[in-house]
């Protein structure tokens, strides 16, 4: 009877881990908020208070293990500083995907929003009201939080001083670097050369 019990000890053990482990990688069947940035196709862009006509892409990834996702249709719900580009929803932004996604794909929705001029630098919150359609399935919504951060952008401007120098005379020049901006400038470098005439 003792020599019975251990192989049986045994082959639990290693069917519990079995099913540890698939549980472990098993899909959600959902779509996951992947990023967000400014810009679009990739390109990410600078944000500032004022800017108008921003793209805001939210990236998204379906993580369903066999269902393809389409009629994909998105609200972006914006807060306060915030608004459409259309005048007739200024707090709520529209983006559809026109493709299907497979299974484990990543896509992008890109909704164009305008940064009121009195909108401080800081991070803010939009809601994003997605829908879709699990091929050969049923209609979905899903609810994300997106983080929207405004940075702002830097602006460098260079005084020299003075601006003239007499011929044939070693003189002394002052330049000065200066931010006026909304962000910091980081990594900055001036490298002066000589203008051929």
């Amino acid at each position: 009877m003792r020599n019975n019990v251990l192989p049986i000890v045994l082959i639990t053990c290693i069917f519990t881990l079995i099913l540890m482990s698939q549980a472990a990688v098993a899909s959600t069947d959902t779509v996951k908020l992947l990023d967000n940035y400014w810009g679009s196709g990739g390109a990410r862009i600078e944000a500032s208070p004022g800017d108008m006509y921003l793209p805001l892409t939210v990236v998204l990834g379906s993580d369903f293990e066999d269902s393809k996702i389409s009629n994909i249709r998105a609200e972006l719900y914006l807060p306060d500083g915030f608004s459409s580009t259309y005048p007739s929803t200024p707090k709520e932004s529209t983006a559809t995907y026109l493709g299907v996604v497979p299974p484990g794909g990543v896509f992008e929705l890109t909704f164009y929003v305008n940064v009121g001029t009195e909108t401080k630098i800081g991070e803010y919150k939009a809601r994003l009201d997605l829908t879709y359609d699990e091929v050969g399935g049923q209609a979905r919504r899903q609810f994300f939080d997106v983080r929207i951060n405004l940075m702002g952008k830097s602006k460098i401007i260079f005084e020299i001083a003075p601006n003239s120098i007499e011929p044939g005379k070693v003189s002394q020049i002052e330049l000065r670097v200066k931010n006026v901006g909304e962000a910091v400038a980081t990594d900055v470098r001036v490298q002066l050369s000589q203008v051929s005439s």
